[in-house]
């Protein structure tokens, strides 16, 4: 069965072609491919919904182990803690510490 449609070839970890696999059967999508659009659609949705915010960096300042954990997180929770973390240097106690960073 031909189409017009755009084609691409996409490589992935094991884990993430399992996660795949398992979202496919669980939501009985009659297709691998449509599963796959409809995880794709979820995403730029999600996307979409934090806006800017998600594509940002993370802080430089994270040194610790706790980048390994920021990492771990979706970017809906990435962009949350962005969001507080921005709160707390606003407050008098890191003034004179984000004044050197700028």
């Amino acid at each position: 069965m031909g189409t017009n449609r755009p084609r691409f070839s996409v490589t992935m970890s094991e884990e993430m072609y399992q996660q795949i696999n398992d979202f496919w059967h669980r939501n009985k999508f009659p297709t691998q491919t449509k599963a796959i659009i409809k995880l794709l659609e979820l995403g730029i949705a999600t996307l979409d919904q934090v806006g800017d915010e998600a594509k940002k960096e993370p802080p430089i300042f994270v040194k610790d182990g706790s980048m390994a954990m920021y990492e771990a997180l979706d970017d809906i929770d990435r962009a949350e803690i962005r969001g507080e973390m921005k709160q707390m240097l606003k407050g008098e106690k890191y003034k004179q510490d984000t004044a050197k960073m700028a």
